[in-house]
């Protein structure tokens, strides 16, 4: 949605630098946790590996996939205005979509001799990717108590299956990957609803902004705080 105009230029490829010096800062204190737990090694050699590698810091993850996509991101722009029509468009994302989100829905659960193919799973970045280029170029619009509706509506569904397949036993991903249709759609739902949210109250403007601008470091650094605290929590109960 954000990168809508991005062409290519030096410019652009220039900025993937401070992106790359944020992990790696975020990565070392991660790495020292987790040494200090015994969690690895505590081995200079080993710490540059996992950062190479973007396993210094478990939520780098995004990181690693972030780096692909942010040099893709202006020959996809072309790609994507080089089509003609809004039918074109909706024909690619609807092919993006059953490529990568309707394969966890349909393989093997709602007809188990129907199968899509899974090869591309791994492509849904670019679902995601094209959808907001899609927001941007139509301004969809739904009532905001109907898009609260529909989004409760999906959380529900979604957490009565999961909670139904784990069966009283750990929580097993069922439907909650990021290439499953319905997390898509969530995503969608949320977007949707504040995208075009006009805060007017200055002090709640300035500091929403404010925090938006830091949400990859928020998330980076949350590691330490959530490896300490859902180990906490999870004192609370038993597994069988």
């Amino acid at each position: 949605y954000i990168n809508n105009s991005i062409d290519i230029s030096k410019k652009y490829f220039k900025k993937i630098v401070p992106i790359l010096i944020l992990y790696i800062l975020y990565s070392i204190p991660a790495i020292l946790y987790r040494a200090h737990i015994k969690e690895i090694e505590t081995s200079i050699p080993l710490w540059i590996s996992l950062i190479f590698k973007f396993k210094g810091n478990r939520y780098s993850w995004y990181i690693d996939l972030y780096i692909g996509l942010f040099l893709l991101i202006p020959f996809l722009n072309r790609m994507y205005n080089t089509l003609n029509s809004k039918k074109e468009k909706q024909t690619l994302i609807f092919i993006l979509i059953m490529l990568t989100s309707m394969v966890p829905l349909v393989n093997g659960k709602i007809i188990k001799q129907f199968y899509l193919p899974t090869y591309w799973t791994s492509i849904y970045p670019l679902t995601y990717f094209f959808v907001g280029k899609y927001i941007k170029d139509f301004q969809p619009q739904i009532k905001t108590h109907l898009n609260v509706i529909y989004l409760l509506l999906i959380i529900i569904i979604q957490g009565s299956i999961e909670y139904y397949v784990a069966s009283g036993e750990v929580y097993k991903h069922f439907f909650t990957d990021y290439t499953s249709i319905l997390r898509l759609i969530q995503g969608c739902l949320i977007f949707t609803l504040l995208y075009k949210a006009n805060i007017k109250n200055e002090f709640m403007h300035k500091h929403i902004t404010n925090i938006s601008m830091l949400t990859l470091d928020i998330y980076l650094a949350s590691f330490i705080t959530d490896r300490i605290v859902y180990k906490e929590i999870l004192k609370g109960f038993t597994f069988t």
